[in-house]
């Protein structure tokens, strides 16, 4: 999965294997079929998403941690510019 803002300027990116972005999207509480990973939510709906599932992570690797904060300098990007956030 690649994760990335629309824009011209330096953005935040991001980049998991399809079986990873099945589990975040999952522990963002989105609905994931199969390896069918795209779609788009608001900005400020993805950073409600990632505080929640912040209190929910229990990956002691920090691994979780580590792609959460990436979504969130995403999704932070993406909402001072009036953008959704997709993935795919």
């Amino acid at each position: 999965m690649s994760v990335e803002p629309l824009e011209a300027d330096p953005s935040p990116r991001m980049n998991v294997s399809g079986s990873s972005a099945g589990a975040l999207l999952r522990l963002l509480g989105y609905a994931v079929d199969g390896y069918s990973v795209s779609g788009s939510d608001t900005a400020g709906n993805v950073l409600g998403r990632i505080q929640a599932a912040h209190a929910a992570n229990t990956d002691g690797s920090g691994y979780v941690a580590a792609r959460l904060a990436e979504l969130h300098s995403i999704a932070e990007f993406s909402a001072a510019r009036g953008r959704d956030v997709q993935w795919a």
